[in-house]
């Protein structure tokens, strides 16, 4: 009974919560980080800021990116699955890019708009044969 328990705990582990709260309580492991997952080389003393994750879609449906940060002057969206089971996942991460670059990077002028849109990535946490080296949508 008591191993039952313990797999249910396991199960609803929220990795990305996990991850966001390792980031909160140890502020220098955010860029290295990042630097890793994007091969960038970002500065070590860059201006952190986590962005709003959620953004409105329509009406009442919104969606919600598990990270959004602006560091420097560049902004990033990651997801962070347990799986690569999701089949719809370029599509998420493509939604989560233009709401949040939308709501966070949106420059307009009487007759232009810029948007910046952030560098996307997914990490898969268990990967099998059918885990994508790449996401792409056209």
């Amino acid at each position: 009974m008591e191993q039952e328990q313990v797999k249910k705990q396991r199960i609803s582990l929220s990795y990305d919560a996990i991850l966001k709260n390792t980031f909160d309580l140890c502020k220098e492991l955010t860029i290295p980080f990042f630097n890793g997952l994007f091969g960038e080389d970002i500065p070590l003393d860059a201006s952190v800021v986590w962005l709003d994750r959620r953004t409105t879609v329509d009406g009442d449906n919104y969606n919600i990116a598990d990270f959004y940060p602006k560091i420097g002057d560049s902004m990033y969206v990651v997801e962070v699955e347990q799986d690569s089971l999701d089949d719809n996942m370029a599509l998420r991460i493509f939604r989560y890019s233009v709401s949040g670059a939308m709501k966070h990077s949106t420059v307009s002028s009487k007759y232009k708009t810029t948007i910046t849109f952030p560098s996307p990535m997914v990490v898969y946490l268990r990967s099998s044969k059918q885990t994508p080296d790449n996401l792409t949508w056209n």
